[in-house]
């Protein structure tokens, strides 16, 4: 499990993934592994940006 670590590459092998990544701790790194899953979080949007209009919307 890598937190706070940026990914610079993904290579897809026959039945390998090849990633490189960033970190504060150990700097650039390469790691090789059969199954990957990413998690990315998210990113808040505020009220217009998704179509709510008005200073005090109804229902919300």
């Amino acid at each position: 499990l890598f937190t706070d670590t940026f990914l610079l590459g993904l290579e897809r092998g026959k039945d390998r993934f090849a990633l490189t990544l960033q970190n504060s701790e150990q700097a650039v790194f390469q790691i090789v592994t059969r199954a990957l899953v990413a998690a990315t979080g998210c990113r808040e949007r505020s009220a217009r940006q998704v179509f709510i209009h008005g200073q005090r919307p109804a229902g919300v």
